[in-house]
């Protein structure tokens, strides 16, 4: 199983200016997997897809749109 939270912070809107976007996304994952399951292997499967069962900052991210919104910088992602 997973679950994901994403949060997005504007500070355009915050500020009424043109700042940008700041974006979190946190994942957790658990349960048991097919490593466990079937195939008795020492590392994870579900590595190759995503790090395992380990909670994880996904993304952090600042958006910051440019020329009046035809532009977007996004370093982080």
């Amino acid at each position: 199983s997973e679950l994901q939270l994403g949060l997005d912070v504007d500070f355009g809107k915050m500020l009424k200016s043109s700042a940008g976007t700041l974006h979190f996304i946190f994942t957790e994952r658990w349960g048991s997997g097919l490593s466990n399951n079937a195939i008795g292997n020492v590392g994870s499967v579900q590595e190759i897809f995503g790090d395992g069962l380990t909670p994880r900052l996904t993304e952090l991210a600042y958006e910051q749109p440019l020329d009046r919104g035809r532009i977007n910088i996004v370093p982080g992602a």
